[in-house]
């Protein structure tokens, strides 16, 4: 019985079970029943009668079982029959619902066979696409859909079929009501056996939801871009302060990536001060409150403090527990600078002496100030919303308020005279400015009237009117007397600069003392407390000798004695030295110091010293006034007539600047902006009066541009001519000390060649040489100098350029030949600072100039630069030291070195100090080279007159050259700067046989010179 529903073979499976059952039980009961029949019976009767007994009982046996076998065969079938009948019953139920459900559905409801044909459409599909059901069965999408979207659709219901397994997409389609986006889900059809016979999916249109996403998605990068592009500063952080998100306002004011400060704490941009404040107002919020706004300070590095206003939100979870804070911070510091500024002016005018009173277009008084209630008598009250005409006292003439109206109505201030009455009836005299004040669209809103009470000042006037007749009587009778005691004040006033300049002389002299043997004292070994008390006792002597410079260069200006001298010299060596002499104090305060030369040509004509002067006077008040930022030397060229330039030099710093009023002042003698005694800053007030006096004698003028709390800009202009080109070549600036260590460290142990004919400028050079560790030659000429460099291959040559024999020139030309010397480098040592020295020198091979006098941190650093990298010396290396010609003398008999030195470093312009700290220290040699230098050349002017009378002016102009190059060594400053006009003067008329009147005045000064030197190094004849 085959029933439908049943498994295909379920029938016969069934039957098969029964027919083998009957078979293997009538096979083993007809073997075993015989065997047993034959074991227990051996009468054949009986065996026929049992046999028979036995096949009744087989057929019994046999039906009974039969009969169990099918009763239970036909329960299974009854079962199954009625298993199937109720899940027929099942299937057309779950048919209907599913039809119900297909049918009700707002989701598109679909099936399709293996080739993409639909055989399931429900109504909501249809009215997606707006198709009928029947037009759709049977064909594909390519029916439905353009073709684009067609082959997606088709494309997805392969991949259902490919990976045998549901998918789910997103599919933009045709819909009757225009493009519609669908969530589709798809999965495989399977028929009984599980094969795929096609597939199904369910498609929900879910636009307005992807609208909906869309606009939330505009929204938030719209509030992105909102909260990028403000100028708040905008911050999300845990309830730690770490940092989650911070804006562009916030990156720029912390001045790192949003990278670096994503994960910071916000609580460490915070003032130390301010921080438990914050934390505890933010622990405060509750969801209730979730708000609070309050002021904070913000630090950065590198920047001033920024006053900052902060609104916080606190966000809560269910718990009521703060899971995040959102900052949102607005920069208030100009505003309270605003706020303080206003209050100071709000002060100021209710402070005013004068009375202050403001009113409308309409003439009603909206405010006044306590002086205009003084001055009146009434209240506030009574004045506030009334017309000024209440102080009319009748006696102003009608005239004054006509032309007061016409000025106003115009928008001009007017100043005039008001005859006003108090509240008490007593008249009085008012000078008023009456101001209109304009709103930012030009327009006038109120009216601003000043007053000042002059009715004393108007008694006085007329009393002074009386006066004035009588004195006019008396004024011709005391222009006589003022005549006369004009002319004594200016007798007295020059015998005063003259009695100034004598006593600044006289205190000078000790003073150099003091300093040069503060000096000696420190480096002759000192304890620390020791070196202590002479860096106080240096630097008091220090400032009183500056005080007292300032007081003798301005006695000098008033009496006429200060002459400017008239030089070649290079602008740059000049800003660069100014700078040099500031670095340190500069650097100890942390300011940049710049120098920005502008388009003035480099080489100048006029008086390098005074420009100094006057430069290192403006940089000084620069480094004392600035106490962050930078300080800016700069020259600008103000006119160009050819050969005559108008030059501007200023200095720039972002200091304290000075108000209007001390601008005054400033220049004055003696006076300074600060003149309380409480005043922070010292000093005597004589810099800037010197500096403009300097100014004023160089053709120039000065001043100064400042705003108070921004910086100054001290400026002063001066007539210069264009300079000829002078001055070795530039020269990289190093600091005290690194050089001369930077040298002994690299190069210790270097073989150095000197060519110097002059003995003293031989062992300073040899002492400032050996001082580093350098193993030094030396030649007496040009002629020795080519011959030791033939034999010794030498790191370097330090080469004098005059000398007899061979003259440097000479002898580097030489040296060039030689094969295996052409890459030495070669040094040249001059005094010469000409151009067409220095062209001579080039041509001839050499490297680089060492000026004279030789500055030691200048002679290490160009060392440094030319001494070749390659050449290494071991660490251990011996230097051989070549002993000074004579030990260091024994002073005057009864008198010690210190005592000599004192009245060596009186001389005057004589720069003992320098002298004894290129010789390290060493006083007694620097004595001993002083006496030396005096001795052998006290003849020199006379062999000068000589070398001219036979036409020999090269051994003339050595003379000179010679004399100011080793006079500038040992700090004889006068005696080198005369010696400096000689070799001028010599070169501007070379084929001169006698010396010019000039020329022997200057002579005469040199000769002067050697004199004074003579009798302060002994009181004996020399």
């Amino acid at each position: 019985m085959k029933v439908a529903g049943n498994a295909p073979g379920a029938d016969w499976k069934d039957a098969l079970k029964v027919v083998l059952l009957y078979a293997l039980f009538a096979g083993a009961w007809i073997l075993l029943s015989d065997k047993a029949v034959e074991a227990m019976f051996k009468d054949p009767a009986q065996i026929i009668r049992i046999s028979m007994i036995k096949g009744w009982l087989f057929v019994a046996v046999t039906t009974l079982l039969l009969y169990v076998l099918v009763l239970r065969l036909v329960g299974k079938i009854e079962a199954a029959h009625r298993q199937e009948l109720a899940a027929a019953e099942d299937g057309r139920r779950t048919s209907r619902l599913l039809d119900a459900v297909a049918t009700s559905s707002d989701d598109a409801i679909f099936a399709k066979d293996t080739e993409g044909r639909y055989v399931l459409f429900n109504p909501a599909a249809g009215r997606f696409v707006g198709r009928a059901i029947d037009d759709v069965l049977g064909r594909d999408d390519r029916a439905i859909f353009p073709p684009e979207q067609a082959a997606a659709v088709m494309a997805n219901d392969r991949r259902v079929v490919a990976e045998s397994g549901p998918i789910t997409t997103e599919e933009a389609l045709d819909t009757a009501s225009g493009t519609r986006t669908f969530l589709t889900t798809k999965g495989p059809l399977r028929d009984e056996g599980g094969a795929i016979i096609g597939s199904f999916g369910i498609a929900r249109d879910i636009s307005e939801r992807k609208r909906a996403e869309l606009m939330q998605e505009e929204s938030e990068e719209r509030y992105r871009r909102l909260a990028e592009d403000m100028p708040l500063f905008i911050a999300t952080f845990l309830p730690d302060g770490t940092l989650t998100y911070v804006n562009s306002a916030l990156t720029r004011l912390a001045g790192m990536p949003r990278e670096q400060l994503t994960g910071r704490n916000f609580f460490e941009f915070l003032s130390a001060e301010d921080r438990p404040m914050v934390k505890a107002r933010l622990a405060s919020l509750t969801p209730e409150q979730p708000l609070e706004t309050h002021e904070q300070t913000y630090r950065s590095p590198g920047q001033a403090d920024a006053r900052h206003e902060w609104t916080n939100r606190a966000f809560f979870d269910e718990a009521g527990i703060a899971t995040r804070f959102q900052a949102f911070g607005t920069d208030i510091t100009d505003r309270r600078h605003y706020e303080e500024d206003l209050r100071k002016l709000s002060l100021a005018v209710e402070q005013s002496p004068e009375s202050i009173a403001i009113t409308d277009v309409d003439a009603r008084i909206e405010y006044v100030n306590d002086a205009f209630v003084n001055t009146t008598g009434y209240s506030r009250e009574e004045v506030i919303g009334k017309n000024p005409r209440m102080l009319h006292s009748g006696n102003t003439p009608a005239g004054t308020y006509e032309s007061m109206w016409a000025a106003l109505s115009q928008g001009q201030p007017w100043k005039g005279e008001f005859h006003n009455k108090r509240k008490d009836g007593g008249e009085y005299i008012e000078f008023a400015i009456i101001t209109p004040l304009r709103q930012p669209d030009g327009t006038i809103s109120h009216y601003v009237a000043i007053k000042e009470d002059i009715t004393e000042k108007k008694r006085l006037g007329l009393e002074l009117d009386r006066h004035r007749h009588h004195l006019e009587e008396l004024v011709a009778q005391r222009t006589t007397e003022l005549v006369a005691a004009r002319e004594q004040a200016e007798i007295a006033n020059r015998a005063k600069s003259s009695f100034l300049a004598n006593m600044s002389h006289e205190i000078r002299t000790p003073m150099n003392a003091i300093i040069g043997l503060t000096h000696l004292l420190r480096r002759a070994g000192v304890t620390s407390r020791q070196e202590a008390q002479l860096d106080k006792i240096d630097g008091a002597g220090r400032h009183l000798l500056s005080i007292i410079n300032d007081i003798l260069d301005l006695s000098k200006i008033e009496a006429g004695r200060l002459q400017l001298e008239n030089t070649d010299f290079p602008l740059p060596a000049v800003l660069d030295s100014v700078a040099s002499i500031i670095g340190q104090s500069a650097r100890d305060k942390g300011l940049h110091v710049g120098i920005d030369a502008g388009a003035v040509p480099p080489w100048l004509h006029g008086d390098p010293t005074r420009l100094r002067q006057a430069l290192l006077n403006y940089a000084g008040n620069a480094v004392k006034f600035t106490a962050t930022g930078s300080i800016t030397l700069r020259s600008e060229l103000l006119r160009d007539d050819g050969d005559e330039l108008l030059v501007r030099f200023d200095v720039a710093d972002t200091g304290i600047g000075v108000t209007p009023e001390q601008r005054g002042r400033l220049f004055q003698t003696f006076e300074q902006a600060d003149v309380s005694t409480t005043r922070k800053y010292g000093g005597t007030g004589l810099g800037l009066a010197i500096t403009r006096r300097l100014a004023h004698m160089m053709g120039g003028d000065t001043g100064v541009d400042s705003t108070p709390g921004e910086g100054s800009t001290f400026w002063f202009t001066a007539l210069l001519r264009r300079g000829q080109g002078v001055m070795p070549g530039t020269t990289t600036p190093v600091a005290s000390g690194d050089a001369e260590a930077r040298l002994r460290h690299r190069h210790r142990g270097a073989k150095l060649l000197l060519a110097e004919d002059n003995a003293i400028n031989r062992e300073v050079a040899l002492e400032l040489l050996h001082a580093v560790d350098l193993v030094v030659d030396t030649a007496a000429d040009g002629g020795e100098a080519l011959a030791k460099a033939r034999a010794t291959a030498y790191d370097l040559i330090l080469m004098d350029v005059q000398m007899p024999v061979m003259d440097g020139i000479e002898a580097t030309l030489a040296i060039r030949g030689l094969p295996e010397r052409q890459n030495t480098p070669i040094l040249a040592m001059t005094a010469n600072a000409f151009d067409e020295d220095r062209r001579a020198c080039m041509e001839a091979g050499m490297d680089d100039f060492v000026a004279k006098p030789v500055e030691p941190e200048l002679l290490f650093a160009a060392l440094l630069r030319w001494l070749p990298a390659s050449v290494t010396h071991p660490a251990g290396a011996r230097v051989r030291v070549v002993p000074a010609t004579l030990a260091a003398p024994d002073p005057p008999a009864g008198e010690a070195v210190d005592t000599v030195l004192a009245r060596v470093a009186g001389i005057p312009e004589m720069d003992a100090q320098r002298g004894v700290a290129v010789l390290r220290g060493n006083a007694g040699k620097y004595l001993d080279l002083l006496r030396r230098f005096v001795e052998s050349h006290a003849d020199d002017m006379r062999q000068l007159t000589a070398s001219l009378e036979v036409g020999d002016h090269d051994t003339a102009q050595r003379i000179a050259h010679t004399l100011k190059g080793t006079g500038a060594t040992l700090g004889a400053n006068r005696l080198a700067a005369a010696a400096t006009r000689v070799e001028a003067i010599l070169r501007s008329a070379p084929e001169a046989a006698t010396p010019e009147a000039g020329m022997r005045a200057e002579m005469a000064a040199v000769t002067r010179e050697l004199g004074v030197l003579m009798a302060a190094l002994s009181p004996r004849q020399l």
